[in-house]
């Protein structure tokens, strides 16, 4: 694919945001998805300015650490654009994190500033009380021991005065985010101005945005990105309400993005009659695999809605392959419903033999490389560029191939693949079938260790509630009649309550196998 358009803007993102907010001013920015409390990019940018003021008379200087631990509201976007304003980094902790997860993150990169609420406020402060090195402490809501945020956003005589700082190079470091640890340890995803303001593409026909996202996930980052540029509006929403999915249309959105979890939800809660689903444009469904079946049930109760599939990474700022409302590229999603997308713009694209380094052509199963200017840094605290092939392109990790019309195909992660006897077994084969099974609400296939065999396959299933109770044994009977002899779960089935789950709802593969290695399920 060609290069992005030629940068405008050498002085980095903060200014691109700074005179898009001035540009949009008049335009609505954001809506609080439960009071319906709206604000312009007006109101947005004068908040951020008077938030970057203050952290800048408090002593906080270009390259230090800032960071939230919040919902995804109206107040958290204002500090992320204040760091960019000032040259600070952020990096951002979760409120669902464990006291010891977050000694783990602030460890990591020591913030100068945390910004919490009132109910992440005891537990951050009594870690700050641990911790070397002074950090000052911010609620969002009322303290009587903290700093208050509503103090930060007071006017200041010389706001209008006010410039966001021009970077030294647009290598710097914009923020970090931290991968999801669906499989290892979080690492630090170091993303630079330069894929920031390299990402300049508009999407089409989409406005009005609902975002769900923990400002913890990157795809927090890439929405503000997207609709301040543009000037489009975010309706806001402290997570996906799995209960009541179909709330979310009272507010008129035409894109919303969805992990598979999220999105089964629409089918299984019946829609209210009077409900009206002409706004909702555009459903992509990415963050996992779905199923063929689980976007023709989508695309059945929202006829009238371009229900998609899409891929992207954390190490990459920019949505990696997709369906535009392009009409050629629409019906190409029609006719591959199991496809997650066309090549973006300004990425290159290979498929490549993981133990040959051969490049394969269409229709040949390989790891998905790219090289792209969206593409981090590297992680923090780490030179290592093992992320890189010998010819510099990114190695994503997954494996996948292309079609005669450049529609991709993911077919699984190659870690996440093992050996049962000579054959490599793909666990998202598996998982595509059992959730076709109308009992089986989620799954995952994991390895379990044999003697002979070498690993046979093993699923642990979480049950839909709405359907007549199933067993293992009736699992493992539906598997293996619809599934090739290498394919059949002879480490047999296990049944969970509830799967443990990243942020962006994602299976937490790791904390999986070790709920399974110590008899936990």
């Amino acid at each position: 694919m060609p290069d992005p358009p030629m940068i405008t803007d050498q002085r980095g993102i903060g200014h691109v945001y700074f005179e898009s907010m001035l540009k949009y001013r008049e335009k609505i920015a954001q809506v609080d998805g439960h009071t319906g409390e709206e604000e312009t990019y007006e109101s947005l940018l004068k908040r951020s300015i008077r938030t970057a003021i203050t952290m800048q008379n408090m002593g906080i200087k270009p390259g230090d650490f800032v960071s939230m631990c919040t919902v995804n509201d109206m107040d958290a976007c204002v500090v992320y654009i204040a760091s960019l304003f000032i040259g600070a980094i952020m990096a951002n902790l979760d409120v669902n994190m464990s006291t010891q997860e977050i000694i783990f993150f602030l460890n990591q990169f020591s913030p100068k500033i945390i910004f919490a609420t009132p109910n992440s406020e005891s537990v951050i402060q009594e870690v700050i009380r641990d911790l070397s090195g002074e950090i000052t402490l911010v609620v969002f809501g009322e303290t009587e021991l903290n700093l208050r945020f509503a103090d930060f956003t007071r006017r200041y005589e010389n706001e209008d005065k006010f410039k966001p700082r021009e970077v030294d190079n647009l290598e710097e470091t914009a923020f970090v985010v931290f991968s999801s640890g669906t499989t290892d340890r979080p690492k630090g995803i170091c993303h630079s101005h330069l894929a920031m303001v390299s990402h300049n593409y508009k999407e089409e026909g989409c406005y009005t945005f609902a975002t769900f996202h923990s400002p913890r996930m990157s795809v927090f980052n890439r929405f503000i990105h997207d609709t301040i540029r543009y000037g489009f509006k975010r309706v806001l929403f402290r997570g996906f309400d799995l209960e009541d999915p179909w709330k979310v249309l009272n507010y008129k959105v035409d894109f919303m993005l969805l992990p598979p979890i999220a999105s089964r939800a629409f089918l299984k809660i019946r829609k209210l009659d009077h409900l009206d689903l002409e706004n909702l444009k555009m459903m992509m469904v990415g963050g996992n695999h779905s199923s063929k079946e689980h976007t023709m049930g989508l695309r059945t109760i929202l006829p009238k809605t371009n229900v998609v599939q899409g891929y992207g990474q954390t190490e990459v700022f920019s949505r990696i392959l997709k369906f535009s409302e392009d009409q050629r590229e629409l019906s190409l999603s029609q006719k591959y419903p199991d496809s997650v997308g066309l090549p973006s713009k300004g990425i290159c694209y290979k498929v490549v033999n993981v133990e040959t380094e051969e490049v394969l052509g269409p229709n040949q199963e390989g790891e998905l490389r790219l090289k792209t200017k969206h593409l981090m840094k590297g992680y923090y605290n780490d030179e290592s560029i093992d992320f890189l092939d010998c010819e510099g392109w990114y190695r994503t990790g997954d494996l996948a191939y292309y079609n005669e019309d450049r529609c991709f195909f993911i077919t699984g992660r190659a870690k996440e693949t093992f050996k049962y006897r000579y054959h490599h077994i793909y666990p998202k084969e598996i998982e595509d079938v059992l959730l076709t099974h109308p009992s089986v609400q989620n799954a995952a296939v994991l390895s379990v260790a044999h003697e002979e065999d070498g690993n046979r396959p093993i699923a642990v299933v979480e049950l839909n509630t709405n359907e007549p109770e199933v067993t293992p044994d009736e699992i493992i009977k539906y598997i293996d009649e619809r599934v090739d002899d290498k394919y059949r779960l002879r480490g047999g089935v296990k049944i969970i309550k509830q799967f443990p789950l990243t942020p962006s709802f994602k299976i937490n593969l790791s904390k999986l196998k070790e709920m399974l290695k110590n008899n936990l399920i």
